[in-house]
């Protein structure tokens, strides 16, 4: 069952920020929003756990922002997570208690002979953070609002105890 605006799991955060990350690749802001309509209409706007194939979630939607902690333009988007799973509650619960911290951009992107990336295939945004002892490699891309909604309360993730 996908979760609708209605249903308050809503959390909103920088999905990128074009500054270098800290593995020295920079990924133009150009780039990237030449390719939000395919993300957001033909894949329909999936929102993975740690760059895994498991689908969490969704983006609402994304504007184009300055981001005063990188003093940088950036892309600042709103996401839900589903509900009908066991994953989808730990997630949620996750991003409210802050275990789920950050957003990640990947994707298939060549690195020109500046460190420059040039989109060649497709992308994905993720959730991720401590509770999957990851982080994103672009400092800025926070996780800054969360609603309140509750979830059930499961105690396990990816088989092992997260509480």
């Amino acid at each position: 069952m996908f979760a609708s605006e209605n249903e308050n799991r809503i959390f909103a955060g920088w999905i990128t920020v074009e500054a270098r990350d800290s593995q020295g690749e920079l990924l133009p802001l150009t780039t990237i929003l030449d390719n939000m309509p395919f993300y957001m209409d033909t894949l329909q706007a999936p929102i993975n756990l740690n760059h895994s194939n498991w689908t969490v979630g969704r983006l609402l939607d994304y504007e184009q922002r300055f981001n005063d902690e990188a003093q940088a333009p950036g892309l600042f988007g709103r996401g839900t997570i589903f509900e009908g799973y066991p994953l989808h509650d730990d997630v949620w619960d996750a991003i409210q208690d802050g275990r789920l911290n950050q957003l990640s951009l990947a994707g298939q992107f060549e690195m020109n002979e500046n460190g420059v990336a040039e989109w060649s295939g497709p992308m994905e945004i993720s959730v991720t953070g401590p509770a999957v002892d990851s982080k994103a490699v672009n400092e800025a891309c926070n996780i800054t609002n969360v609603s309140k909604a509750k979830s059930k309360a499961f105690k396990k993730m990816f088989g092992r105890v997260v509480a």
